[in-house]
């Protein structure tokens, strides 16, 4: 045996090769996962019928404290006005669909046209000036600018509830900060004039009637 051949034969008996490393086995393989029968889907329960109004499209009003008293200044309008469409916004003609809507309306607006006769300037005796009172309101009114509901959708309407209080006589102060809130939530000026028509009342003495003698 030559030198070369021996060499290289005593080389491979000492020189050992690196035993290769088998591959990790991943952690979850597709080959062992077992697909589980999906479970199944209870029946859909069918839809009810949306009545055409229904408490659900009803949004109330922001709460807030009443809004601060401003001086009317001369750019502002007259209470009259104000409150002329205010009264389009609410009137019972316009919730003939919307019994319920429409009572509440009616009687809210009786109850505020009350509050305001008394306040009309005329002349009056004691026992008819405007007393003192809380007058509990809620109105129903439909959003500023909403655009009209899609797919036979019911309407959205706010309800606005509201407690009216009326110190005395002279409360046209108090009574417009009051005012001036309700007309918000409609969309409309918060500060106005009360005008000539309201809160220049006169108050007169009756006759006086005369004792009876026994």
């Amino acid at each position: 045996m030559s030198h070369t051949h021996l060499f290289a034969a005593l080389r491979g008996s000492f020189v050992s090769r690196s035993p290769r490393a088998a591959p990790c086995a991943p952690f979850f393989s597709a080959a062992a996962a077992v697909r589980l029968p999906a479970a199944p889907r209870a029946p859909r329960a069918a839809a009810p019928c949306a009545p055409f109004f229904s408490a659900a499209s009803l949004r109330a009003a922001p709460s807030g404290a009443p809004l601060r008293r401003q001086k009317p200044g001369p750019r502002d309008p007259l209470f009259k006005d104000v409150w002329r469409r205010f009264q389009l916004r609410v009137h019972p003609d316009l919730f003939t669909a919307y019994p319920k809507l429409q009572a509440a309306n009616a009687t809210s607006l009786q109850k505020l046209q009350g509050v305001l006769n008394e306040s009309r300037t005329a002349e009056r005796r004691p026992e008819d000036v405007l007393k003192p009172r809380t007058e509990s309101l809620e109105f129903y009114l439909r959003p500023v600018g909403g655009a009209p509901p899609a797919g036979g959708a019911p309407p959205t309407f706010i309800r606005v509830p509201f407690t009216l209080r009326v110190p005395g006589a002279r409360c046209q102060h108090s009574l417009a900060e009051s005012l001036g809130t309700l007309f918000g939530y409609a969309g409309l000026p918060t500060v106005f004039h009360w005008g000539p028509e309201f809160f220049n009342s006169v108050v007169v003495k009756g006759p006086e009637v005369p004792e009876e003698k026994e």
